[in-house]
């Protein structure tokens, strides 16, 4: 049995499994329940539970087989995945809980972003700054120093079977929110206390303990100073993001645009989304840490970004593609959640709110059954809807119903949109804005 675990895969069941009525949901979580009924802290305390100790955030906690409920075909989808996962494993998938990691940067990276986000807006705690260090150094020691990459990982703890699987979805949208990570991290430490910033130290030390029996430290003894460990984390961290830099550059081309990668030709719209984002976060980045070269490097790029997603907007129909293959090829569609809802409020939210556009997507889909609430929430606030609240409800009812078998990317995107709405990433339909700070804006 072979199962298809990309992203773009993942995120056709999260978006349908989003759709699924909350007392459907309830039925096979088998998760944590954090006591906080407040929605944010809820789901920080999710994130921190999937955390392993070396540092690396699980994608989401193993389901349960319910043997006394109905199962849905997703459901039904999201076990056999995770039994496909156990056998690979070389596990007992009848035996659980399965012992089963796994762990996609690019998902992590969101769980990561909304830790730091909760610190910049009113949910201050040295845990989530603690967890989010530990999930950067991870990044750190992992990256592919050829290719600037965090490959996807997997495994067995107990078994030790836990490694990298050489692979990562999509080069483009990884790296460059690992650039939007990077700058919110160093910004936020830059923000901490004194005090504070030694106990992140002892929690990187702790982690890598158990991180040196996966990638062993190539590095000289930096010695038992306290703080000298912070500084050369934060030096890594810098040369980390120039890679993550020069791996978008790999993958960018004439039009300004980036494909996915370059053994996979195509230039996703959400993915070149992000690209802006992480590079105007990457000019940030390097501006702080004095190097002008990438700084201006990352804001050419940017700006090629900006000028190539221009042609994804079709007059003609009043619809963004999705997509662009080749020199010309466009495809565009409205009739399916992802991507072509996705699209749309990706568009909507960071690179134009066009009112159309806008009254089409409500006419067409549900915000109540469709997608994901965050991103109709982020999209409500860029069109400047006037039943917004809405649309924070539904977020907040969808988070009231989250778990650790939750996607860790789901955790953090619920918490971005409920602080910071669409601002958490830069974009393009308010360049004045972007390149200012993102720390205490609603």
């Amino acid at each position: 049995m072979t199962t298809d675990i990309s992203r773009r895969n993942f995120l056709k069941g999260v978006v349908a499994l989003t759709a699924l009525p909350a007392e459907q949901l309830s039925a096979f979580a088998i998760g944590s329940q954090a006591d906080n009924a407040d929605p944010v802290e809820r789901c920080l305390e999710h994130i921190r539970s999937l955390q392993l100790p070396n540092g690396a955030i699980n994608i989401r906690t193993e389901r349960n087989v319910p043997t006394d409920k109905p199962v849905s075909e997703i459901v039904k989808k999201r076990i056999a995945d995770d039994t496909w996962q156990a056998k690979e494993n070389h596990e007992d998938p009848a035996n659980r809980k399965i012992d089963t990691i796994r762990v996609d940067p690019y998902f992590s990276h969101f769980a990561a972003l909304a830790l730091l986000s909760a610190q910049a807006h009113g949910h201050k705690d040295i845990k989530n700054m603690q967890a989010a260090a530990c999930w950067v150094n991870f990044c750190i020691r992992a990256q592919d120093k050829k290719t600037g990459l965090v490959f996807d990982h997997g495994g067995s703890l107990s078994k030790n079977t836990f490694k990298s699987k050489d692979r990562t979805d999509a080069v483009d949208s990884s790296a460059s929110v690992f650039l939007l990570l990077a700058e919110r991290y160093q910004q936020e430490m830059v923000a901490l206390p004194p005090r504070e910033k030694l106990e992140v130290e002892k929690s990187i030390k702790t982690a890598n303990k158990a991180l040196d029996p996966i990638y062993p430290s190539q590095e000289k003894p930096i010695g038992d100073t306290e703080g000298s460990l912070l500084k050369e984390h934060m030096k890594e961290l810098v040369a980390a993001a120039k890679l993550c830099l020069h791996a978008i550059e790999t993958v960018q081309k004439d039009d300004g645009l980036t494909v996915a990668a370059n053994t996979y030709p195509v230039k996703f719209l959400m993915d070149n989304v992000e690209v802006y984002g992480g590079l105007i976060a990457g000019v940030r980045f390097f501006e702080r840490a004095g190097e002008k070269e990438e700084a201006k490097k990352a804001s050419d790029m940017a700006q090629k970004v900006a000028e190539g997603l221009k042609s994804f907007w079709k007059e003609d129909q009043g619809l963004f593609a999705w997509n662009k293959q080749g020199a010309s090829h466009y495809d565009t569609a409205l009739k399916v959640s992802y991507p072509d809802e996705l699209a749309q409020l990706f568009a909507t939210s960071w690179i134009k709110a066009d009112p159309e556009v806008w009254s089409h997507l409500k006419k067409e889909f549900s915000a109540d059954d469709a997608s994901t609430p965050e991103h109709w929430l982020m999209a409500a606030i860029a069109a400047k809807d006037t039943d917004q609240n809405k649309y924070r409800q539904r977020v907040i009812d969808d988070m009231a119903t989250f778990d650790n078998t939750t996607l860790c990317y789901r955790l953090g995107l619920g918490v971005l949109s409920l602080l910071e709405g669409r601002s958490w990433m830069p974009s393009i339909a308010e360049p004045e804005k972007a390149l200012g700070s993102n720390r205490g804006k609603e």
